[in-house]
């Protein structure tokens, strides 16, 4: 995925001011969305955008300024295999709700060439920046 460099530059966007730094965490999610659509769309498996990530793109038009992950949602059947298909990719990292450490309800798709510090999963070693998948 190829990004206009004007991407990357800051800017005011309802009121909030979104850093570069947090435009390079929305480049890696849209690559790992892109990844993830690939993935769908061969496999035939429907999906939407919910959580923070609908109302951004509603909303905002895109991210909520505040924002720094996607949120995806496939139907039971289709989250199963999809998660089967995800679990041994080369340079991404499926977290699952029964992977020892993590703890959560639903899965994250992450990159391995990022590394995320976040209360709450520090513990994680694995942990890259991420989509969450509901």
């Amino acid at each position: 995925m190829e990004f206009d460099k004007d991407f990357f530059a800051e800017q005011e966007r309802s009121g909030f001011v979104v850093s570069a730094d947090m435009k390079k965490v929305w480049a890696v999610e849209l690559e790992l969305f892109e990844k993830f659509s690939a993935v769908c769309e061969k496999h035939n498996l429907p999906f939407h955008l919910s959580g923070g990530s609908l109302l951004g793109a509603v909303r905002h038009g895109g991210f909520i300024p505040w924002d720094d992950d996607i949120d995806i949602a496939l139907l039971a059947p289709d989250y199963e295999r999809l998660t089967k298909i995800l679990r041994n990719d080369e340079r991404y990292r499926l977290l699952l709700p029964e992977n020892g450490k993590y703890n959560r309800f639903f899965a994250k798709l992450c990159d391995k060439n990022s590394y995320v510090s976040q209360d709450g999963y520090n513990d994680i070693e694995e942990l890259g920046i991420w989509v969450d998948i509901f």
